[in-house]
């Protein structure tokens, strides 16, 4: 017999993820692993949830990942992902 999970566990998982949503977090992997499956990823998440990403915030830290690693290609791909679907703030 399986168990069903406790509404505790249930509150806790719904945390962890308004917390990823409202972080970004899920998008900080574009700056970290860069595969394309990543980033086709990334884009099904901010079409789902990007009201509630904070997007500015997303892109200064993959900026500066980008900074330490001396290379814009991250940021340019986050940046064309983002003017694709109309997200792209202004500067």
């Amino acid at each position: 017999m399986t168990e069903r999970p406790t509404s505790a566990f249930l509150e806790a998982l719904q945390a962890f993820h308004d917390a990823l949503v409202e972080l970004g977090a899920p998008f900080t992997f574009i700056g970290v692993a860069f595969r394309p499956r990543d980033i086709d990823d990334a884009e099904k998440l901010l079409n789902l949830h990007h009201g509630e990403i904070q997007i500015a915030r997303v892109r200064r830290l993959v900026q500066q990942f980008c900074e330490a690693l001396e290379d814009t290609a991250r940021l340019e791909t986050l940046d064309r992902l983002l003017k694709r679907l109309g997200l792209l703030p202004p500067n």
